[in-house]
């Protein structure tokens, strides 16, 4: 079995409509987060929730939906891509910002993608 990836995230909100994951893979080997999005979902998910519970939040208002975010990912290339959760798709952002260029990166996504 291969070792899961090796990520981060931040969430940010452009607007009170348009949140997002962004993801850096940290390239230490093992799958990518390309290969392994399902995984790094899930992870986010369950460390999003965690959080939640501790603030005191119960039932409904400690889930996390990753489908009410725009999820985007830098690969180890240093190229950002995008993973819709909903239809578990990836698509193609064709973004020339690298690495944490955060607001780059959500600008660019907003100019060129329709929004979800």
């Amino acid at each position: 079995m291969s070792k899961p990836p090796g990520f981060r995230y931040v969430l940010r909100s452009f607007s009170t409509y348009v949140k997002f994951i962004l993801i850096i893979d940290l390239n230490k080997g093992g799958l990518s987060v390309t290969n392994g999005i399902e995984e790094v979902v899930t992870q986010i998910v369950a460390k999003e929730e965690e959080k939640n519970i501790k603030a005191g939040f119960a039932g409904d208002k400690a889930k996390f939906n990753p489908s009410d975010y725009v999820i985007l990912y830098c690969d180890s290339a240093g190229r950002w891509d995008g993973w819709d959760d909903a239809t578990q798709t990836f698509f193609s952002l064709g973004c020339p910002y690298i690495n944490t260029d955060y607001e780059g990166v959500m600008d660019y996504y907003l100019e060129h993608q329709t929004i979800k």
